[in-house]
Formats: structure tokens, sequence, C-alpha cells
């Protein structure tokens, strides 16, 4: 296992924008119900790294105006060097530095479950996107009403640090958020399912599937995961 540990800058880093992730086809699926026909629509990625679904989307519908937002300023300065056509900025999710009611959709996926408190990331999504804009999340969400803060750390690792990523919130919280916030019109939980094998890789940290009881299970040393594509709608 030395040397098989999971860092976020250097796996994204590789990220093949001709490969596009399924669930990337999933989230441009959900963009299409919402856009439409409509030309000049603009879009937000937060947490987009080297802007490999900012690729995919400016493939798939064309040339749009497209912002991606990362607090790695390494994954920042490769994705301004690799998509020319794109804008990049550093910054935190939680405080970004972009005008109110700029976007038309805005997606967040793989981001919430790095922090503590989800709301303060919706939030923020909400207040950059325009009024009857779209914002979509792809995370990992409990089917119970249970909320769970997650840490985690290899035990070969002398270092011994511990690291964050899996904090899972549930359904019960997101809806209750949704309904007390006063932008938010409506929202829709769309539950994600891979039609393929993911094989086990040397680092266990690294999601694989199996399939239990007929069902296809994404998991990895952590915990299995339960992806779902929450869709909101602003107001």
């Amino acid at each position: 296992m030395q040397g098989a540990y999971y860092k976020r800058t250097g796996c994204l880093l590789k990220a093949d924008p001709s490969k596009p992730k399924h669930y990337f086809k999933v989230v441009g699926d959900k963009i299409q119900d919402f856009i439409k026909n409509r030309k000049g629509w603009s879009l937000l990625d937060v947490g987009g790294a080297t802007g490999a679904f900012a690729s995919y989307i400016r493939h798939r519908f064309g040339d749009i105006d497209i912002t991606v937002l990362d607090c790695d300023e390494v994954l920042v300065r490769e994705g301004r060097a690799r998509i020319k056509e794109c804008r990049f900025v550093l910054g935190d999710v939680r405080s970004m530095c972009l005008d109110d009611q700029r976007f038309d959709v805005t997606t967040c996926m793989g981001t919430i479950g790095f922090f503590d408190r989800f709301d303060k990331v919706i939030d923020e999504l909400l207040r950059v996107t325009k009024k009857g804009g779209m914002v979509a999340i792809f995370t990992r969400v409990n089917d119970y009403p249970v909320d769970c803060l997650i840490r985690y750390r290899y035990s070969e690792d002398e270092k011994r640090l511990w690291h964050t990523g899996y904090n899972t919130f549930s359904r019960y919280s997101y809806e209750q958020y949704f309904r007390e916030n006063k932008d938010v019109a409506s929202s829709s939980f769309d539950k994600f399912s891979i039609p393929f094998d993911i094989p086990k890789s040397k680092d266990p940290i690294k999601t694989w599937t199996e399939i239990c009881n007929g069902e296809r299970l994404i998991k990895n040393a952590v915990m299995p995961h339960n992806f779902y594509l929450i869709s909101i709608y602003k107001k």
C-alpha cells in the first residue's frame, strides 16, 4: 500500500476529458431537460478541478459561458492551461467571489462531502444562480434520517493524517432545508446507478462495484456510496 494513497490534486490532474465520467452524462441530461433549446446560457461548475466536466459540457452544448471554481491553486492553473475557452476562478465555495444571480445553471459534484455543513454551501450556490435557474448537486445521500460526519486515515500512513470528503447528509435534512429556504421553488432527487462494473484498484479509497442481491453497489473501504443527483430550482 505504500505510495498508493489517494491525493485529490494528483488524481484530478490525471483526469482525461476525452473519457467523461458516467455521472457527467446524467447531469448533462438533467441540464438538457432544463435548458431545452435556450441559447446564450451560462454555467458555473463548483469544485470543477481542471475542467473535465466543463470540457464535456462544451462538447455537448457548444459555445456557452462556463466558469469553473476550485480551491486548489494547482488544479486551477492547470485548467487555465488546458481549456482556454473557460474562465477558472480560485476560491472557496462557502464564500465565492462571484456576483449574485450570475449563472443560469450551477453544478457541484463530489464536493459537499468535504464540509460539515451543507447549508452554507447551498446558500452560496443559490446566491450566484439566476432567478428561475437550476442548481445540480451530485453527492451521497442517506435515505435514513441520519447525518454523518466522517474522517478516515490510512492505517499504514506514517503521518497518520485524517482526511475528509465522505460527510453524508440525509434526504430528510436536505428536504427540510429546501422547505425553509425562501429562494427554493422546488427540488428533486434522482438516485444514481452505474451500468457497468468498476474493478478494485490498489488504493482502497478509490471506489469499485459489487453485485449484491442483483443490484450493483458502489463502495470503497470507508462505506457504500448512495449517490443522488439533487436538482434545485430557484424562484
